[in-house]
């Protein structure tokens, strides 16, 4: 269903021939379908996986992945499917006294070695950073602290798995860019009262 969804949202002209749609109906049905796919992605909130205490069985996990991955690559939308199940991978909640993500998280990114999942996983952690509340004077502390916490996870992780590692290590710097920014930010409103 995953790779279905996919093909709808990526490749709207997925008929017999790849030809033009020249049915009126069709083309709003296909229009219907990719926003459907749209919502339905965006409202994802569970790995597959997940058991009801919120634990991930690696081995449902991987053969969720790997269906998926050969159902997109033989619809020739692999590369899209990698990315958003980078981003469905991001999802992993943190188990109390765990270090995130979760493991079974880590080994699928390691033994996958896709460029556009990795890509994927680190737009998934900024998409569910939400929202925060912050004074316009307060400078980039939040995200320091994010920096961080994902630098601390990446050193966890930095002998079994390297690949997420470098990751979080990419995540950290970028919460430390943002950091400087708001910095600056800051000052020059400090500057302006």
């Amino acid at each position: 269903f995953f790779a279905q969804v996919i093909g709808y949202i990526y490749k709207p002209r997925a008929i017999e021939g790849g030809g033009e749609i020249k049915d009126e109906d069709s083309h709003k049905l296909l229009e219907q379908n990719t926003s459907l796919g749209v919502l339905l992605l965006n409202s994802w909130r569970i790995i597959p996986g997940t058991d009801v205490n919120g634990g991930i069985d690696y081995e449902k996990l991987k053969s969720w992945v790997v269906t998926a991955r050969n159902l997109c690559k033989e619809s020739n939308i692999k590369k899209m499917g990698d990315l958003h199940i980078g981003q469905i991978l991001a999802l992993a909640t943190m188990e109390e006294g765990e270090v995130w993500p979760p493991e079974a998280v880590c080994k699928i990114i390691d033994e996958t070695r896709s460029i556009e999942l990795d890509n994927g996983f680190i737009e998934g952690i900024r998409n569910k950073g939400g929202y925060y509340k912050k004074g316009m004077l307060d400078g980039g502390e939040q995200e320091r602290n994010l920096a961080e916490k994902y630098r601390g996870y990446a050193v966890e992780w930095a002998i079994s798995y390297p690949r997420v590692a470098g990751l979080l290590m990419k995540i950290a710097d970028r919460c430390e860019n943002i950091a400087k920014e708001e910095d600056i930010s800051a000052e020059k409103m400090r500057l302006e009262y």
